[in-house]
């Protein structure tokens, strides 16, 4: 029988959105958009401004699992939140990855930089982690 993982129940969930909205609205709207969409860290990190279709309130996810194409969905308040993250941070241009590096001038995350900076620290930061992700 396969293995089914572990899953987060709603009020945990709710607990580490608002222990990352204190600490990070980046790292908050990271992770909503990670909850909301059912997208992948992997696929997360590689989000261009391009890819989002603002009036569709779609997101165009160009490397998928398997080098595959999909198109998953976002509700509208967190495209806007998404838009106005965009505005307040004045990224570059429709090439700019979504999330960089903060600090950097490198537009793309590793997946395990990415998983470390924020599934892992927002909770043991903010006081939510319960066990390791």
């Amino acid at each position: 029988m396969k293995h089914i993982d572990d899953y987060l129940e709603p009020e945990r969930i709710n607990a580490m959105l608002g222990a990352a909205k204190s600490c990070s609205s980046r790292d908050y709207l990271i992770l909503r958009v990670l909850w909301r969409s059912g997208i992948r860290v992997s696929e997360l990190v590689n989000i261009r401004l391009k890819d989002i279709e603002w009036d569709n309130c779609v997101v165009n996810i160009l490397k998928a699992k398997g080098g595959k194409q999909r198109r998953v969905l976002l509700d509208s308040e967190t495209i806007s939140m998404l838009s106005r993250y965009v505005s307040d941070t004045e990224l570059g241009g429709m090439k700019t990855v979504c999330f960089p590096l903060q600090g950097g001038t490198c537009g793309i995350w590793s997946k395990n930089m990415a998983k470390w900076s924020v599934l892992m620290r927002i909770p043991t930061r903010c006081g939510t982690a319960t066990r390791s992700i």
